[in-house]
């Protein structure tokens, strides 16, 4: 992974949509459609469209922390 990343140059993304789903008081389900685009240092453009997102969050000891990442 750190191969790739060192070969970046810049990212931007694009939330196309995005839903919150409050499951209990300290649990959130977020998930997103997004576009993303990676500029390489070998000038190359990757291109993810679309791209799914999902978060679970629980508030723990008063913060947000994230339980799982899905892409």
């Amino acid at each position: 992974m750190y191969a790739f990343l060192n070969q970046v140059n810049s990212q931007k993304s694009f939330i196309k949509s995005e839903k919150y789903i409050v499951l209990d008081a300290n649990t959130v389900l977020y998930t997103a459609t997004s576009r993303w685009e990676t500029k390489m240092k070998n000038d190359s453009t990757i291109v993810m469209d679309p791209l799914g997102m999902q978060f679970l969050l629980k508030k723990v000891d008063n913060q947000w922390r994230v339980l799982s990442w899905t892409e």
